[in-house]
């Protein structure tokens, strides 16, 4: 039997992802890529983890301090650039280690 309605690809990947609750998943791994572009090479060079854990995200970086204060500095504005290239509120806060 023929189905009489087309559904698209890209809709039935979505309503996937909605049904099985994969959105948050998918979003922890995407931030590490988009923290590399938020933040430019030489503080991407420089950060050795990124972990998401319930709204917080913590960031290791290699043993300059110039960097993670620069971060620190930054933090607020970095949460709201991160949370608007996923298109919802889902990082709370930065923990620099």
């Amino acid at each position: 039997m023929r189905r009489s309605e087309t559904i698209r690809l890209g809709d039935l990947v979505r309503q996937a992802i909605k049904e099985n609750n994969l959105q948050d998943g998918l979003d922890a791994d995407r931030i590490k890529t988009i923290w590399a572009e938020e933040t430019g090479e030489h503080i991407a060079k420089l950060t050795k983890e990124i972990v998401f854990d319930k709204g917080k995200l913590y960031v290791s970086i290699k043993s300059s301090s110039i960097v993670r204060n620069e971060i620190l500095l930054i933090r607020n504005e970095l949460v709201k650039r991160i949370n608007a290239r996923l298109g919802r509120k889902f990082v709370k806060e930065i923990i620099v280690r």
